[in-house]
């Protein structure tokens, strides 16, 4: 997993650890007014790693539960626009990611309160899928003058209805919970401290700590993607 995370960490930036630890004094104030409270602590180790140009993960046990909370960072070579626009652009998931389907079934791709069907294939076990909703938090982003950006996905019970996405959930199952977040901050206009934390239970007979353990390999494939995504240029606005 080291060496996995040493070579999908090339695309991150480096930065002076200084700035990021300004940027976090100046904005640990509006951390309260994060959507996800329950995002789990990231060691100070983590940011000095990735302002160093890695892409540190961890895991945290939750009582009562085998699945663990999985958490990311990372410096990304981008402006908070345009990780944004990344992060936000359904459209473009299935050609940076993993992930083989994806459907926006209500509202708008890009948009806060979308709600969206996402499909992944699993080696040796059943594929799986889930249902959420992507809620952005805007009062956040209006305190901190768009300098600090969260979106937060939750499962939902709701299901598409289209005959492409029932084909889809038919040859597969559904997780039995996924919540999550992603959280940008600004460091200087060019570049972007990013937080990622997923929470997820595989269902099934897929224990759920093994599965934690491999959401958090993943973790900084994911957070790479979407800073080739965010440069490479995204379908949703750079704001």
């Amino acid at each position: 997993m080291l060496l996995a995370s040493l070579l999908l960490s090339a695309s991150a930036a480096t930065v002076d650890i200084n700035l990021v630890e300004k940027r976090l004094t100046e904005v640990a104030p509006l951390r309260a007014q994060r959507l996800s409270q329950d995002a789990p602590p990231i060691e100070p180790t983590f940011y000095v790693d990735a302002a160093n140009g890695s892409t540190p993960s961890g895991l945290t046990v939750v009582q009562g539960h085998k699945a663990k909370k999985a958490v990311a960072v990372t410096v990304a070579d981008a402006s908070i626009g345009q990780m944004w626009a990344a992060i936000n652009d359904e459209s473009s998931k299935v050609s940076w990611t993993k992930l083989s389907y994806i459907e926006v079934f209500e509202g708008e791709n890009c948009k806060s309160g979308r709600k969206v069907l996402q499909y992944l294939p699993v080696s040796f076990v059943t594929n799986r899928w889930w249902v959420v909703k992507q809620t952005q938090n805007q009062p956040l982003s209006d305190a901190s003058g768009g300098r600090m950006r969260e979106v937060r996905w939750d499962s939902i019970d709701e299901r598409p209805t289209s005959a492409t996405s029932q084909s889809w959930m038919s040859s597969g199952m559904s997780l039995a919970f996924t919540t999550g977040s992603w959280l940008l901050i600004d460091l200087d206009g060019e570049h972007t401290l990013v937080e990622y934390y997923t929470w997820s239970d595989p269902g099934g007979n897929i224990p759920a700590g093994m599965a934690s353990n491999f959401a958090a390999g993943s973790l900084a494939d994911t957070l790479v993607k979407m800073g080739e995504l965010a440069k490479a240029g995204s379908k949703c606005p750079v704001e």
